[in-house]
């Protein structure tokens, strides 16, 4: 008797009986014939399962062609298949963001700077925003509903939560996404989704949402999700890639996204709306440069003349114990405006200076031509900035 008839769940992973796990055996490193993949029997007679994993050959590989809408934004930022975080304080406008993701579709303009490649449909599985916020952000972007009813769907508050592990949630989540087939999926807030804070309700809840899309990539959406970040700890500072960290259940969401984007307030000061939005991770494509917005209803607006050198000085300074912040990559492209700019050595030594807190020799050692971020610089005579053949440079200004 299986595990199943011995009154443990049954589940994907269960234990066959004898007989099962012989005829599985037999044919799992094999491809199937039609009609012997899911519920069914194979040439043995006995009753077979879908397989959980395909294997590629080197041939597959070289092979495979994505589908032709497989680019959405971006460098590879979102993409069908993909999963990207935005991620954020409450108030950041992860929420705003995700709206004007949605709107982009339609209008196909940029997102963060971001290129949108095409258009596409969006569905967001959403439980903070009732019609009357959702309609202040539509109507700020200057459409008409006529305009975007095609490519947008998003929930109104669902009454009983976004319970991923309900059976009834997602049979009604696999016909929705059939029937609307969206290009990119959103939830927000991620936190609303699962039961607990531990890594398992994280892991069964993406887990979860992949099994209701369709196995196909030119069919799969692209999940995006909307997280909250933790509490920082005392005197913590985070620029960067290091901005991972601060996702709530970081070590599961930072890793299983392909790609994320920070939201960052200025200031403190609830009336301010500007925000920093910076990529810490783009594993399939390059990073963009950091870029300044005003949250608004509809698209956000873009601050082309925001003081980043500043910004970062007042926000990460040095902490109480009187040590210097860690120089980043992201300081070493400030310091050359993500290679729009080349200086005097002495020039650039001050600007990092101020920068980061640091000290002239932390400075100089991180500026030389066999430092930890040589591989970034280009020294041409007196003068040192970012190489240009290795690093992506916006040229706008």
């Amino acid at each position: 008797m299986s595990a199943a008839g011995k009154g443990k769940k049954a589940g994907p992973y269960e234990v066959l009986d004898d007989e099962s796990a012989k005829a599985t055996s037999a044919t799992s490193m094999h491809p199937s014939k039609p009609g012997e993949n899911g519920i069914g029997k194979n040439p043995t007679g006995q009753p077979t399962r879908k397989p959980v994993i395909k294997w590629l050959t080197p041939k597959d590989i070289f092979e495979f062609k994505p589908p032709a809408d497989y680019h959405i934004v971006g460098d590879n930022f979102i993409f069908r298949g993909g999963m990207t975080i935005i991620a954020g304080a409450a108030g950041a406008g992860k929420s705003r963001a995700l709206t004007w993701l949605g709107l982009c579709g339609v209008s196909g303009g940029s997102w963060f700077g971001m290129k949108t490649h095409r258009k596409f449909k969006t569905m967001l599985l959403q439980s903070e925003n009732d019609e009357v916020r959702l309609q202040d952000e539509l109507r700020g972007a200057g459409v008409g509903w006529e305009e975007i009813q095609d490519y947008l769907r998003i929930t109104r508050i669902p009454r009983f939560g976004m319970n991923l592990a309900d059976t009834q949630f997602q049979d009604q989540l696999r016909r929705d996404i059939d029937e609307f087939r969206p290009d990119v999926f959103g939830v927000d807030p991620w936190n609303r989704c699962v039961s607990d804070g531990m890594q398992k309700d994280y892991r069964a809840a993406i887990d979860g949402l992949y099994s209701i899309f369709p196995e196909k990539i030119e069919d799969q959406p692209c999940l995006v999700i909307g997280s909250h970040t933790r509490k920082p700890k005392e005197n913590e500072k985070a620029n960067g890639r290091e901005l991972l960290n601060l996702i709530s259940g970081s070590l599961i969401l930072g890793s299983a996204a392909r790609a994320a984007i920070f939201l960052q307030s200025v200031t403190s000061n609830e009336t301010d709306k500007r925000i920093v939005a910076t990529v810490a991770k783009c594993n399939n494509g390059l990073l963009p440069q950091s870029t300044a917005w005003e949250r608004a209803n509809g698209p956000f607006k873009p601050l082309p003349e925001f003081d980043f050198v500043e910004w970062r000085k007042n926000n990460e300074g040095s902490s109480a114990g009187g040590h210097n912040e860690k120089i980043t990559e992201q300081h070493i492209r400030d310091v050359f405006a993500n290679g729009r700019e080349r200086s005097k050595l002495g020039d650039a030594v001050r600007r990092l200076m101020a920068l980061t807190s640091c000290k002239d020799k932390a400075a100089y050692a991180a500026l030389s031509a066999n430092g930890r971020f040589a591989h970034l610089l280009k020294i041409e005579g007196k003068e040192i900035g970012l190489d240009t053949d290795f690093w992506a440079v916006d040229t706008t200004e």
